[in-house]
């Protein structure tokens, strides 16, 4: 990375002049990135609390019938 800011700060310059705001791209990157970590971290507590509910010693497959 060193050596090149010139050639990055002219990257953003150019995407900038297209219309493209960095600022805006990072945000959106994160704030869809938090919300899919926070629905897959929301699915597993939720799988985790039916196993949990689950009697010992039965899986999933066996609760389903299957």
């Amino acid at each position: 990375m060193r050596g090149h800011y010139a050639d990055a700060r002219q990257v953003l310059s150019d995407l900038q002049a297209l219309g493209v705001d960095y600022r805006d791209v990072t945000s959106v990157l994160e704030n869809n990135g938090l919300a899919a970590f926070d629905a897959s971290w929301q699915e597993l507590g939720d799988q985790l609390a039916v196993a949990l509910r689950r009697p010992a010693g039965r899986s999933a497959r066996e609760e389903s019938g299957a």
